[in-house]
């Protein structure tokens, strides 16, 4: 039981470092292939600006994500979701700010034109045009989610491997011990006849033979000293009844 105390105990203490590393990676890794699709979405787009908003809806739907066409002054070019005629100017948004100063601006955060979570990665501009995609924050909690639950199954097994073979390994020292106990408890009550098993691990296996060995010595002194004794009882009788008894 303890050790099963101690293994739980030992899974409670990692656990939450181990979930918040395992978030870090996986939205890490999520952030690398937003922007590697934006960057083939760009590739893909028209050079003419009228053509922006069918061919953003198109690959929109294609990729599985939010695509958002923006100018450097934050003027909204095209959107995948809403007309970009009615949305207002995106120069402030986080993730557009770092773009705009040519780096790869991420963000997660409640979007004012939809008003739902996303987790947006807007590429710097190329050609005067920001490409930023958006993936719903709820899809990335449920890939996070399918991930923490395989780990948790394999963690489960792993966890019910080890308590398995933790019984079998206390039963195969166990057993011994019991039959051990049993024995040596026969044998103080005076079953001198008694042994115990020979079985077990080294230390056990030596420590069975040191009882049995000494099992026996009790042994052959008590019957050394029972066959004295009757010798001494004949040698009584003997004398009472005035006959000299030699050499018996």
């Amino acid at each position: 039981m303890s050790f099963v105390i101690g293994l739980v105990a030992a899974l409670a203490v990692i656990a939450v470092p181990l979930d918040r590393r395992l978030e870090a990676t996986l939205v890490g890794d999520l952030t690398s292939s937003m922007a590697t699709t934006a960057r083939a979405v760009r590739e893909a787009l028209p050079a003419a600006d009228s053509s922006l908003q069918p061919a953003v809806v198109a690959l929109a739907r294609r990729v599985g994500a939010r695509i958002t066409v923006i100018r450097t002054d934050g003027v909204v070019m095209a959107d995948s979701e809403h007309d970009p005629k009615t949305m207002v100017n995106h120069a402030s948004r986080p993730e557009v700010r770092i773009a705009i100063r040519g780096g790869i601006g991420v963000a997660t955060r409640t979007s004012e034109t939809v008003g739902r979570p996303f987790r947006y990665v807007a590429l710097p501009p190329q050609d005067g045009r920001i490409v930023r995609l958006a993936l719903p924050q709820g899809i990335v909690a449920s890939r996070l989610d399918r991930v923490r639950t395989l780990i948790a199954t394999g963690a489960g097994l792993a966890l019910f491997i080890g308590l398995s073979a933790a019984w079998l390994i206390s039963r195969k020292l166990t057993r011994p011990l019991e039959r051990m106990t049993s024995a040596a408890a026969a044998i103080a009550d005076g079953d001198l006849d008694r042994r115990v098993p020979e079985e077990g691990p080294a230390e056990l296996l030596q420590l069975a033979t040191t009882v049995n060995r000494m099992s026996t010595d009790l042994q052959t002194r008590i019957d050394e000293a029972r066959e004295d004794r009757r010798t001494r009882d004949l040698v009584l009788a003997a004398m009472d009844e005035g006959v000299i008894l030699v050499g018996s």
